[in-house]
């Protein structure tokens, strides 16, 4: 076997157990989350729920969390991270909306 086919083998593996850790932790989150929704019933609860175990379980997001869309304007809500803009204008074509 030439060099370059031995390269490409362990490249190969390489990126495998880097997507077999990804999809276990991924599983494990999910799980987590399972678990922990089923505690509290108000949605701004499990939305802090899910933005805090996301931002300490994600490595390489600097903020994790929701907006909600009120009177035309997408408002901020729960959050962790970053100070993040308050206040967006509805983009006509965002999210499905005429």
């Amino acid at each position: 076997m030439n060099v370059s086919k031995v390269k490409n083998k362990i490249l190969i593996n390489f990126e495998k157990n880097i997507l077999m850790k990804k999809e276990r932790r991924y599983k494990h989150i999910t799980k987590q989350l399972e678990n922990l929704l089923t505690v509290t019933d108000p949605s701004i609860l499990r939305m802090a729920t899910i933005s805090t175990l996301l931002y300490n379980k994600m490595k390489g997001f600097s903020w994790t969390g929701f907006y909600l869309l009120q009177n035309g304007e997408l408002l901020v809500s729960t959050y962790h991270g970053l100070p993040a803009c308050q206040k967006l204008k509805k983009i006509p074509a965002f999210a499905g909306q005429p």
